[in-house]
């Protein structure tokens, strides 16, 4: 954690809550890749010359591969604000955790929401069967 009134002044004195936790770069909360395995096993039959017979059988998502939407990028610092401030709230939220909930009750609220997921995307494993007779 970067002190208060740190970096030459360019961290206010009353900020107790900048952080080290990156030096501005872009593109810094990211998920693993997307894995997805798709197999389809066709047999194709002929029957005398006028009949063919197809069939297929195909498995999307072959390995069950749960895939991750991105994390959060929306901080809900704010979302309860009360227009007329009350005098016996502390001006700044203390104790905050990782999920925004916060220990005391203050002016502004702790953020939320940042670099969490919350969705999955794609499908289970999906299994299709066809069969198909051409004359």
């Amino acid at each position: 954690m970067l002190p208060a009134g740190g970096l030459n002044g360019a961290i206010p004195t009353n900020d107790p809550f900048e952080t080290g936790f990156t030096t501005g770069q872009r593109n810094i909360f990211r998920q693993s890749f997307q894995k997805r395995a798709d197999a389809s096993v066709i047999k194709a039959l002929n029957i005398k010359e006028r009949y063919n017979l197809k069939f297929t059988f195909d498995v999307y998502n072959l390995t069950n591969t749960t895939s991750f939407d991105v994390p959060g990028n929306e901080v809900s610092q704010n979302q309860y604000y009360n227009a007329f401030p009350d005098q016996s709230l502390t001006p700044l939220p203390t104790g905050c955790s990782a999920d925004g909930s916060q220990t005391n009750s203050s002016f502004y609220n702790c953020p939320g929401g940042l670099g969490i997921i919350t969705h999955t995307i794609g499908s289970p494993r999906q299994i299709q069967m066809s069969l198909r007779l051409d004359f």
